[in-house]
């Protein structure tokens, strides 16, 4: 029976693993750090459902992936910019939040349970020094980071809520957030640039969300990371596939990558287990969601003030409609403006980013 080495237990990386093994292959991960999810220290992150029609709980189910861990709907979304605040209903949830980390029911390790269900063998503070079939390892800390974020984790008696912050003073040509789940709560900020301004705008974001929720903040603990972006994406090294943030496949405006992670890590498993090329296999998936999220990420930047005022009034508007039907139309490349912005955008974005791109 072939063996299959992975580089990475991540979501990424643990999606590829779990899908060999359906198939009936010997699979062995190796990671560097000590466990699944060690990299998040806790965090609360969006599950998003709106850049396809189909739900993500159902491309999960035909990824061959249980919902064994935390895993909480969220129809309606508060908008704020520190001032004024707006509440948006959806049909359907947005997201679903998750936990990142080593507790029993964040994402992280629910994969890992499944992973080892099916026979995977993960090797934890392990360096593989041999030549892997699969990179999962993550973003690169080294070069030009795309953004980073930084918050903290707490209890909480506040109802379920979600919160998006739009806030000059509060993030960097991004967005900074509270996020409560069945009393466990999240703060923090999000900056595509000007990193050393983070405390500041943690500071800042903080102040926001304890002023207009009211939020009482109980065993508070610091968390954080970095993200990374690249387009074209680095998915292939001779007979190594990336997947997940190694390969770059990330969202650049927002950063909500967990999708494409374990879809990347389904779509590499597919091109082994039926012989496809895996970049044609994640061209046809998502091609078209990142041309549009570099022309998003173009409109927002050049207009930041402008952009706020914009998402605020396509939001009050398109809530009188089908609010998701209109996220799906914006990252999903479809609207004529991005068509006719996207060579201005992407030589915009590949000088902005240099070293990213």
């Amino acid at each position: 029976m072939r063996q299959f080495n992975i580089l990475g237990a991540g979501l990424s990386g643990l999606s590829a693993a779990i899908n060999l093994a359906e198939a009936g292959f010997k699979v062995n991960v190796f990671d560097v750090r000590k466990d699944s999810g060690a990299r998040f220290e806790g965090d609360l992150q969006g599950l998003e459902n709106w850049t396809n029609e189909i739900s993500i709980l159902e491309d999960l189910k035909e990824m061959n992936i249980k919902v064994n861990f935390h895993c909480n709907p969220f129809k309606k979304v508060f908008l704020t910019d520190g001032r004024k605040t707006s509440e948006i209903n959806f049909s359907r949830p947005m997201f679903y939040l998750v936990k990142r980390g080593t507790m029993v029911d964040s994402i992280d390790q629910g994969l890992k349970r499944q992973a080892i269900d099916k026979g995977v063998q993960i090797s934890y503070n392990t360096k593989f020094e041999s030549k892997a079939d699969i990179i999962a390892t993550g973003p690169k800390p080294s070069g030009r980071l795309f953004g980073i974020d930084r918050g903290i984790v707490f209890d909480t008696e506040i109802e379920d809520t979600a919160v998006a912050i739009v806030n000059t003073e509060a993030t960097y040509k991004a967005y900074s957030y509270l996020l409560v789940t069945e009393g466990y709560g999240c703060i923090a900020t999000v900056l595509y640039d000007k990193f050393h301004l983070v405390n500041k705008c943690l500071e800042r974001t903080k102040e926001i969300a304890i002023k207009l929720f009211d939020v009482k903040i109980k065993n508070e603990k610091g968390v954080g990371g970095i993200g990374n972006f690249i387009y074209p994406q680095k998915l292939q090294e001779n007979d190594s596939l990336f997947v997940g943030e190694a390969g770059g496949l990330q969202e650049a405006l927002w950063g909500f990558g967990m999708r494409y992670a374990m879809t990347s890590g389904y779509l590499a498993a597919n091109s082994i287990t039926q012989g496809l090329q895996y970049k044609k296999l994640v061209d046809e998936k998502f091609d078209n969601q990142f041309k549009a999220s570099i022309v998003n990420r173009f409109m927002w930047e050049i207009m930041i003030g402008k952009a706020i005022n914009w998402l605020k009034f396509n939001y009050k508007t398109y809530s009188k409609k089908d609010t998701l039907k209109f996220f799906n139309k914006l990252y999903n490349f479809t609207l004529t403006y991005q068509k006719l912005l996207y060579p201005i955008a992407y030589l915009w974005f590949k000088s902005k980013y240099k070293g990213v791109m």
